[in-house]
């Protein structure tokens, strides 16, 4: 599904839609269209797409003659289209990265949608969205003049077999014991995931395999969650991963059953005496100032900020 220059045909209706796995396979294989509509919430697969694309297509050292980044809630069309236009310097391609497309007003995206149906050939345009209506005209009209992709979350019984194929970046083989081994500890987050395998490529150092004990070795039999995993689980109301998380520090994953069996009746401490990390969830205006404000007020009565955990609103 690759074109060269005018060649690439208007294809409007005609959805090129592609498999994440596909899609890496053909950028592998030097197989690059000009331009790329990346949808879903499985956000760290598009981050991965968006490397190796930017790997294939740039030279290292260009990235600042070639590589141009925007964010729909700073940007418009004409800026975008006017870098897209512009021929590319000390290579053959540039990449225009467009994050948060769905944040650009409507007739932004209209115009960027009129391009994708005839776009310049020497620039690879990679618009970025999560999880968006794709039966809406819009999205229609992009899914047919861009090769579209959709990024969803790994079913839990694909993660162990994306650990062995993403060892193979660092020219590791992950046995498939250590895969489920590192899922069970770890979870289903592949940004999470991602780390712990870099961590144990370095770890295993020389050796071409990694297994159940390195995995055990580095990061224990089980993880102790912290109190902001524990929290922000209960703030999205989800409760077997907050009770998944809670059980690992305080049973070391033997099952509350297993240590209240061994542990004496113990007094309760008075509320008034206990001193604790809390978790506070709140909404607040997207403005500047608000957080600094919000800091100001803790601050003045005397309570401190371990860490702010800051989500993006709700698309649409």
């Amino acid at each position: 599904m690759a074109w060269a220059g005018s060649e690439r045909p208007r294809s409007v209706g005609k959805v090129l839609d592609v498999k994440p796995e596909q899609l890496i396979e053909q950028i592998e294989r030097d197989r690059i269209d000009p331009v790329y509509f990346f949808s879903g919430d499985e956000a760290f697969l598009k981050d991965e797409a968006v490397r190796t694309l930017v790997a294939r297509v740039i030279e290292p050292g260009t990235e600042a003659f070639c590589l141009d980044v925007h964010h729909g809630d700073d940007s418009d069309a004409a800026a975008i289209l006017t870098v897209a236009s512009m021929m590319p310097m000390m290579t053959d391609r540039r990449v225009v990265i467009v994050r948060d497309f769905h944040r650009l007003p409507q007739k932004d995206r209209e115009a960027i949608a009129d391009y994708a149906e005839g776009p310049a050939p020497s620039t690879v345009l990679v618009l970025e969205t999560p999880r968006v209506n794709l039966k809406t005209k819009l999205y229609e009209r992009l899914s047919g003049a861009a090769v579209s992709v959709v990024f969803y979350p790994l079913f839990p019984e694909r993660v162990p077999p994306w650990l062995q194929q993403h060892a193979r970046q660092y020219g590791k083989r992950l046995t498939s014991e250590a895969a489920h081994q590192l899922q069970a500890i770890v979870g289903t987050d592949l940004r999470e995931l991602a780390g712990e395998l870099e961590k144990l490529a370095v770890y295993v150092g020389g050796r071409d395999t990694i297994g159940a004990g390195d995995v055990e070795n580095t990061l224990g039999p089980v993880r102790a969650g912290s109190v902001f995993d524990i929290a922000e689980a209960v703030g999205e109301k989800d409760l077997a991963r907050a009770l998944g998380r809670a059980q690992r520090p305080v049973t070391g994953g033997l099952g509350y059953a297993a240590i209240n069996r061994n542990l004496p009746m113990l007094p309760m401490l008075p509320i008034e005496d206990m001193q604790t990390a809390y978790y506070l969830r709140m909404s607040a205006a997207d403005q500047p100032g608000v957080m600094s404000a919000i800091a100001s007020i803790f601050s003045a009565a005397g309570i401190s900020i371990e860490a702010l955990i800051q989500k993006p609103p709700e698309p649409g």
